[in-house]
């Protein structure tokens, strides 16, 4: 039996839980529903919806029992037996808690580990590299991109160090650490090295040096844009609640930006330590987040960092241009521009090179 949804497409039912209906199966058919939509996923044990809002960056929202209550009225009639007969019904939180909860509703829904928009390099099971475009099941890996261009190693060797030619390095160390940052996410994502990533710090001399302009180059080669946090005196919560939202919103490029003072955050230091970190904030549901899978930047003129925040980062150091220095320019504007205009070519080179 199946009732007319108001476009007159025919849903299937689903009945509440109760006297007429397991927990298991409500469970199980929900999960199925869920998972026909190609939008839930199962994240650190939270269900979690994958949202784009006006042509932006995907990101994720945590579902509560309240909005699954909502959410399910668009895949499924909502009914129960009453007096012997099949009727409409309205699901209230406490059923949906109960679904949620229950182990068939999360057998039936996928999981997920990183979202990203660039394609996602990672093993077989006989070891051999893939490139995971769309949903992987079996790496649990979400990626809304394109397979990348083919490029010759060659030609990517070129491509990658060209990239950072009018960038004044402080040392040729400076340099490679640079070029180690472009390739790290690629190694990190699809866990070619079960690592955890150092805190990429890029420090400068002066003022409008580059230090912001380079974070959005190597995540542009991603096709990425980082999500900065900024210092904010005198308002509640500070960088460790703003760390938590990007997290729970499935962010995997994140800087901290321009921070002047001292930073002190357990919260931090526990990311590039464990390899579970559990992000909180008001009003949602926590997250397991893999640290694993998430590159962090810092950039500043001048800060101090803790002893065990330095032992955990990879320092980068610029040096302003001098006066009257011309930058290279491309016909869809800088460099960042022109990298995000041609991500699947740079990336591609990365993946050459790895």
């Amino acid at each position: 039996m199946q009732f007319q949804s108001s476009s007159h497409v025919p849903l299937p039912m689903l009945f509440v839980p109760g006297q007429d209906q397991s927990i298991q199966e409500a469970g199980r058919t929900a999960g199925i529903l869920l998972r026909e939509t190609g939008r839930f996923f199962m994240r650190g044990g939270t269900l979690v919806e994958v949202l784009c809002e006006n042509d932006s960056e995907p990101y994720l929202r945590p579902i509560k029992s309240t909005q699954l209550a909502s959410e399910m009225e668009l895949v499924a009639q909502i009914v129960k037996i009453k007096s012997d007969e099949v009727v409409l019904t309205v699901m209230n939180a406490a059923q949906a808690q109960l679904i949620m909860e229950s182990s068939s509703f999360r057998k039936e829904i996928p999981e997920i580990k990183i979202l990203s928009k660039c394609p996602v390099l990672t093993f077989a099971k006989d070891r051999t590299l893939l490139i995971i475009t769309g949903h992987d099941k079996e790496s649990s890996i979400l990626s809304f991109a394109l397979p990348p261009e083919e490029i010759p190693l060659s030609f990517a060797r070129d491509l990658l160090l060209d990239l950072v030619v009018d960038f004044n390095f402080a040392t040729p160390p400076d340099r490679s650490r640079a070029i180690a940052a472009l390739i790290t996410p690629d190694l990190i994502f699809g866990q070619l090295i079960r690592a955890l990533a150092p805190l990429q710090v890029i420090e400068a001399d002066e003022s409008q040096t580059g230090k912001g302009f380079l974070v959005k180059l190597i995540a542009a080669v991603h096709n990425h844009k980082p999500h900065p946090i900024t210092q904010r005196k005198g308002v509640g919560g500070g960088i460790e609640e703003s760390l938590n939202m990007r997290l729970i919103k499935g962010d995997s490029f994140i800087s901290f930006d321009n921070i002047r003072d001292k930073i002190d955050s357990p919260a931090l230091e526990s990311l590039l330590t464990e390899d579970h970190y559990l992000a909180r904030v008001p009003y949602m549901p926590p997250i397991d987040i893999d640290p694993r899978r998430i590159v962090l930047f810092l950039t500043s003129n001048q800060c101090e960092m803790t002893k065990d925040l330095t032992n955990r980062s990879s320092l980068i150091q610029l040096r302003k241009r001098e006066l009257g220095y011309v930058f290279k320019t491309f016909p869809e504007g800088d460099i960042v521009d022109h990298v995000l205009a041609n991500s699947s070519r740079y990336h591609g080179a990365i993946i050459a090179f790895i």
